[in-house]
């Protein structure tokens, strides 16, 4: 039996008036070629988000949100960060599908916003090019979930490392490929220098490079997809 509805209320969350209108004309073509029809509401920014979704959801059932996550600027004492909202939309609205487009490819940022919810799409930039997007948009909205290729070799490459490699490691690893020194990351992480020390030591046996310095853990890091 045909259960495919017809008619959805998306809510757009972002701060570029161009992403947000490309999307809402691919996503009206989808409609216009599946015989749906799309209610939008637009959020310009992720500090008005949380407010403007309270009286959204005390309304409407809300299908779908997309969350364009950039460089963070949010300031807003509850919600810093793009992840933070997305949180906020589940359990608020555990029904309603989210999904996330950003400018984040590096596998460590898609690994942290990963950290924080399993969303029904996840979309980088590669995702919405003007051949890809409208195949992508109409497999969100008919057979979610979608994760972009580079999304989903991150999660194979954790899964083949979970036993060996946590978050600490992952954010070791990051910083260390940023230029961070050993006092950077006592500053950064909220684990003590002889843990962060045994950790780098433990890093280095674990990709057989014992003794070599930082660049080369970092690099061997690289190679394997990590950061």
């Amino acid at each position: 039996m045909n259960t495919q509805k017809d008619h959805y209320n998306m809510v757009l969350i972002g701060d570029n008036p161009l992403l947000t209108l490309g999307l809402r004309n691919l996503l009206l073509r989808i409609g216009n070629r599946e015989h749906m029809s799309f209610n939008f509401i637009e959020v310009d920014t992720m500090e008005q988000a949380p407010q403007i979704l309270e009286h959204t959801f005390s309304l409407h059932t809300i299908d779908y949100i997309f969350v364009f996550l950039h460089p963070p600027q949010i300031t807003n004492s509850t919600i810093k960060y793009g992840t933070k909202l997305t949180r906020y939309i589940r359990k608020h609205s555990p029904e309603t599908k989210i999904i996330i487009a950003t400018t984040y490819s590096n596998p460590f940022h898609i690994r942290v916003i990963l950290e924080d919810i399993v969303p029904e799409g996840f979309l980088v930039d590669e995702d919405l090019s003007h051949g890809k997007a409208f195949m992508v948009l109409r497999q969100i909205i008919l057979h979610p979930p979608y994760f972009s290729p580079v999304v989903t070799k991150v999660i194979h490459e954790d899964l083949s490392h979970r036993h060996h490699l946590d978050k600490w490691d992952y954010h070791i690893l990051y910083e260390l490929s940023q230029g961070a020194s050993l006092s950077d990351l006592v500053l950064l992480l909220p684990i003590g220098r002889s843990a962060i020390v045994k950790r780098k030591r433990k890093l280095k046996a674990y990709f057989g490079i014992q003794g070599e310095s930082d660049r080369s853990l970092v690099l061997m890091a690289r190679k394997k997809g990590l950061i």
